[in-house]
């Protein structure tokens, strides 16, 4: 059977007042094999409600129906007030309806023009003249895709395609069978206006997966996969099901005519799970969300792959994820991999987290974790394979109350890919000012992985967190740190501006081109540093940190690729108490190395140069001072100059080298500095080597005493002081072994 209004229908009375307070598709109920199949079109009018099908028994209510909504006609002229429905636009009320199968949905609604969800504008109180309606504040009132009340349930897949019109909220509904497992709503906009999109209930518990694709339109405020329960107890609102939300094409999320919250979510912004409430874990939380941004979509606020307070991941029997797929769009704030207010639902469930970025416009940052609080009870798993991100992206979540219990795997770029990402900040394998690799602040074994296979990094990448003056974030766990190719300005194994890690951290450049490299962090210092050069090209390598912070133990490796020049302590400030410097089988005739720091002193250096080619290698620092140093040059290594003190300024108490080069070539060995600062003691040791000159002391820096001895190799002139500047107390020569087969003289 079928039913039309058509487009001219209105109260005598006046435009906003009832034709009839329902229209309803049916009341019969069909049977399994012959279900109930119809179709009821209303382009005008005024309504309290729209319903697909009622019933007043308990029985199965077997129907196909579908209603249509409007008219074309309006639909392109924007006219939408000659439909218009007060309360709502429904599939059901009462009953216990069924499809033939899980498939064809037994509730069909397209709406083409309208208004939805009203409240009326009068001269004086509800008896007096009705001057206009406005959208309701109540987010009961709207669309509801599915069913109202507690009084039946679907058993079907219902679905609501919106082409235009204007909705207040649009509700999955909560009527659902406890046992569907299946899709229960699918809501579909392709045009129109909607001041929110609920996939599930307003604050009933729910049941069966939501989907919810929006591929044109504006929705004013926001889109949640679960179910509002903003206003209801602390465990209303519940989705015992998953959510897939698809926002893509030309819509809008977050209108320019709306601001500020609605029912305390924020404008603008996409949630993976419910709305739910503060204080709060079970109101408004799902199974697991799946959302896809596409198109050329633009987001106002942000995206979560959680809710605002509710919640992703409460059973363990079914699918407990939140993954996010980023393929174009513009993105104007942060996407999360958890919630707002909360991460994953339960600490005996585990919940991860999947951030896939291919392309697309993020103008905020992205995050694996969630964003003021919550705790993320898995891993955190993000792959950054295209797009432009114009700030930073983190392994974990943003705010000093956010946790990610388990392991972080961040990968930027992939040789798999055909794309590249375009990333203007950082990149940070921990928190802003949150912890990772564990729920509170002491050591696991969980791990920090950060790995760059492509792309651009404009700024830097961080093993650690970045952090602030007022807060530390934290990681519990081991860090490393893989650059396999890529552009990246900096790279440091530690964090940024505070924090710390009380494991390993550990630095592997592989390949791509790398302004600076640091073992340790920006501002902060490290127990432990390890970096190892074995590809990339890099300008400065440095074992400890930048701009502050303390490292106890640096460990430079490098084998292969290319540097300007390698320190083993830190940059500008902060110190280092032992480092430690190999370099191994390298080819690098430009290369320059240095024991300490660039202008931050060093308490102990030890270098060592094994089978390679270098320009110059230097015990101490740059500008910075070292008390002890140790230089092995060995195995037919060859370089320009050897210092055991200091380059340009800095003091050195005692250095001690030992050259056994073989058939090496050395243009001149210094036992004290280069240009400024002095060495109180120097130490010089040949066992070996094709060298030009040795000196005792500096090049034009002076000292106390020196000790040279010569025990091998072919040399041409030995000093036991400095030489062109620097005065030497106290020299000692000693020459023997091999046969020189030169004058020796000595000042």
């Amino acid at each position: 059977h079928n039913f039309k209004i058509g487009r001219n229908v209105k109260n005598t009375r006046g435009d906003y007042y009832d034709v009839f307070n329902n229209v309803i598709g049916t009341t019969l109920r069909g049977t399994s094999g012959n279900p109930e199949v119809y179709k009821v079109i209303v382009e005008s009018g005024t309504y309290n409600g729209l319903v697909n099908a009622y019933s007043n028994g308990t029985k199965e209510t077997h129907v196909t129906g579908q209603m249509v909504y409007g008219s074309d006609y309006d639909r392109v002229s924007n006219v939408n007030n000659k439909l218009l429905v007060y309360f709502n636009a429904l599939a059901s009320v009462n009953g216990n309806f069924d499809s033939n199968d899980k498939v064809t949905p037994s509730s069909d609604m397209l709406i083409k023009s309208g208004m939805y969800g009203l409240s009326t504008v009068t001269s004086g109180g509800w008896n007096s003249t009705v001057t206009g309606v406005e959208l309701s504040t109540d987010s009961a009132y709207g669309v509801y895709v599915g069913g109202r009340s507690n009084t039946h349930y679907s058993n079907s897949l219902r679905r609501v395609t919106v082409l235009g019109g204007i909705i207040n909220s649009v509700n999955g509904g909560p009527c659902v069978a406890n046992n569907l497992t299946t899709n229960s709503t699918a809501f579909y906009m392709l045009g129109g206006y909607a001041n929110t999109v609920y996939g599930g209930a307003a604050t009933t518990t729910t049941y069966g997966n939501r989907i919810v694709s929006i591929t044109g339109g504006v929705v004013g405020y926001n889109v949640f996969g679960g179910s509002n329960a903003y206003n209801g107890g602390s465990s209303d609102g519940q989705l015992s099901g998953s959510t897939l939300i698809y926002v893509g094409g030309n819509s809008v999320i977050g209108s320019e005519d709306t601001s500020g919250n609605r029912f305390n979510a924020e404008h603008g912004s996409v949630f993976g799970a419910g709305n739910g409430q503060s204080g709060s874990s079970s109101a408004g939380r799902v199974y697991s969300s799946h959302i896809i941004i596409d198109g050329s979509t633009t987001i106002n606020g942000n995206v979560y792959g959680g809710g605002n307070y509710g919640s992703v991941g409460f059973s363990s029997g079914n699918s407990k994820d939140a993954t996010i797929e980023v393929h174009g769009g513009d993105i104007k704030n942060n996407v999360y991999g958890g919630g707002n207010n909360i991460g994953t639902a339960m600490s005996s469930v585990e919940s991860n987290t999947y951030l896939n970025y291919y392309d697309g416009k993020l103008e905020g940052s992205l995050f694996g974790g969630s964003r003021t609080n919550g705790t993320i009870y898995g891993s955190t798993n993000i792959k950054v394979f295209g797009g432009h991100i114009l700030t930073d992206v983190y392994g974990g979540g943003e705010g000093n109350n956010t946790y990610v219990s388990r392991n972080v795997t961040l990968n930027i770029g992939s040789n798999n890919y055909d794309s590249s990402p375009t990333i203007d900040g950082s990149v940070y394998g921990g928190s802003a000012f949150g912890t990772i690799n564990n729920t509170y602040k002491s050591q696991s074994s969980n791990t920090c992985t950060v790995t760059v296979n492509k792309g651009t990094i404009k700024n830097s990448a961080f093993g650690g967190g970045k952090g602030s003056s007022s807060y530390t974030p934290y990681t519990a766990g081991n860090i490393t740190v893989n650059i396999n190719g890529g552009n990246i300005g900096n790279v440091f194994g530690g964090f940024d501006n505070s924090g710390t890690t009380t494991n390993d951290d550990v630095v592997y450049l592989n390949g791509g081109v790398i302004g600076n490299a640091y073992g340790g962090g920006d501002n902060t210092g490290q127990t432990t540093t390890k970096i190892y050069l074995q590809g990339s090209s890099v300008t400065n390598l440095f074992g400890g940190s930048n701009q502050s912070g303390n490292v106890t133990t640096s460990n430079v490796y490098a084998t292969s690729g290319s540097f300007s020049y390698i320190y083993g302590g830190n940059n500008i400030a902060g110190s280092t108490a032992t480092t430690n410097v190999s370099v191994n089988s390298f080819d690098n005739s430009k290369g320059n190395v240095y024991g300490g720091g660039n202008q931050a002193d060093s308490t102990t250096s030890n270098v060592l140069i094994n089978g390679s080619k270098l320009n110059n290698v230097i015990g101490g620092g740059k500008n910075a001072g070292v008390p002890t140093t140790n230089v092995d040059v060995s195995n037919n290594s060859s370089c320009n100059f050897v210092f055991g003190g200091s380059d340009q300024s800095g003091n050195v108490k005692t250095s001690n080298i030992t050259i056994d080069a073989g058939n090496g070539k050395i243009n001149s060995v210094y036992g004290g500095n280069n240009d400024g600062g002095s060495t109180t003691t120097s130490k010089v040791n040949i066992n070996s080597g094709i060298i030009n000159s040795v000196y005792g002391g500096g090049n034009q820096a002076g000292g106390d005493k020196t000790n040279v001895k010569v025990v091998g190799g072919t040399i041409t002139d030995i000093f036991g002081g400095s030489n062109q500047t620097g005065d030497i107390s106290t020299s000692n020569v000693v020459v023997g072994g091999d046969s020189i087969g030169f004058d020796y003289s000595f000042t």
